[in-house]
């Protein structure tokens, strides 16, 4: 983790800006809805349910929308949450692990929400980064320790899938699939 920082940092301090031009990006193709599937990608379909996890990443904080903790605490429906929402479909389905990939800012929210759907889940926290002053490209220093630190946002999943050992846990729970999102 300590490489990737220190290869993204080099790259900013060099003028990269780590922007894709929209030029490079395609829509995505038009997916088929389930009914146009004939039977026997239908029985594929099925038969790899049992082969998937579910991974919410769930980092962000809802600051820019006025909200002093996770987004997807953000009561949208009848007094519910998103997470209330995404732990009534989830335990419909209880045969899918269901995995969160949270912040250091989202961790604490997150679980006492999850615990009162009662929802099975396991959690991981994305790395966290040191914010650099823009103007001495040091990092920064300020009374409040925590807000010297940054989670690096949703791109992190990989590095923090593989390097804190949870794709080795999916593999050994059968896993082949993950739905992301």
């Amino acid at each position: 983790i300590r490489e990737v920082f220190a290869k993204s940092y080099l790259k900013w301090a060099q003028g990269d800006k780590g922007k894709i031009p929209w030029e490079d990006i395609q829509a995505p193709e038009r997916f088929r809805a389930y009914s146009e599937l004939d039977a026997r990608l239908r029985q594929v379909g099925v038969a790899s349910l049992g082969k998937m996890a579910y991974l919410k990443l769930n980092g962000g904080l809802g600051t820019s929308m006025g909200c002093e903790g996770p987004k997807s605490a953000i009561k949208v429906y009848e007094d519910k949450t998103f997470l209330d929402l995404i732990a009534l479909q989830v335990n419909a389905n209880k045969h899918i692990p269901v995995f969160f990939m949270n912040s250091f800012n989202t961790d604490k929210e997150t679980e006492a929400i999850l615990k009162k759907d009662q929802l099975e889940h396991q959690s991981f926290l994305q790395n966290k980064y040191p914010k650099i002053d823009v103007e001495t490209k040091l990092p920064l220093e300020v009374k409040n320790k925590v807000l010297e630190w940054a989670p690096p946002g949703h791109g992190d999943v990989f590095f923090s899938l593989f390097g804190q050992g949870i794709v080795d846990k999916l593999l050994d729970q059968g896993v082949e699939y993950v739905f992301l999102s």
